[in-house]
């Protein structure tokens, strides 16, 4: 899903069936949010929200009842913001060598 002002793309959000692990298992479909952008002269809130607001229904009408949105750790604006549209933080992955 897009949004465009005045013919350009200013965000887009992709959301993709993802199979829960068993510890979050809810019972109904899950989607994930791996990919949620908007253009940096942009309202982030203002585009994600719009964003969300469209996709929401759609995620809900094809069945899926869990959405699962990644965010950065160092992304506090955005992380506050998902908590605000009722997204909250329910793990944290770690990354290091092998």
């Amino acid at each position: 899903m897009v949004a465009e002002r005045d013919g350009l793309v200013i965000g887009f959000v992709i959301a993709l069936p993802k199979a829960a692990p068993p510890v979050f298992a809810p019972g109904t479909k899950t989607a994930l949010i791996d990919d949620l952008c908007v253009d940096p002269g942009e309202s982030f809130a203002e585009i994600t929200a719009s964003l969300l607001g469209a996709i929401r229904p759609l995620l809900c009408e094809a069945g899926f009842g869990q959405l699962v949105v990644v965010n950065a750790i160092g992304d506090a604006e955005r992380g506050e913001f998902l908590e605000s549209q009722g997204i909250r933080p329910v793990c944290q992955w770690s990354l290091g060598t092998s």
